[in-house]
């Protein structure tokens, strides 16, 4: 449910309902916030390379994939374990919302 969640977009983190804060780096979280505002949709990764690395995928190698893998683990304790975004195969990703 996300009126539990806390995002705060401007001091850059994120509460879960237990009051912890998630702590994720600048990269982390723009990351983490573009999708969270485009909750529901797919993001492309191409979309997501440009947006937050400020380059083409193509350049980016490995590095938005890594950024996604270390969201994902620092929100899953706070998540019930339930992953928060996901991968949908040739598409990109999609914040799930919080449960």
């Amino acid at each position: 449910d996300d009126t539990q969640w806390s995002v705060d977009p401007t001091r850059r983190r994120i509460c879960s309902p237990a009051e912890i804060t998630i702590e994720l780096t600048g990269l982390e979280f723009e990351t983490f916030f573009r999708l969270y505002s485009m909750r529901g949709r797919v993001v492309s990764r191409d979309e997501l390379a440009l947006h937050v690395l400020k380059r083409p995928l193509i350049t980016a190698g490995r590095s938005l994939e890594n950024l996604l893998s270390r969201i994902r683990v620092k929100l899953l304790p706070h998540a019930g374990g339930v992953e928060l975004i996901k991968a949908i195969r040739g598409k990109g990703y999609v914040f799930v919302g919080f449960r």
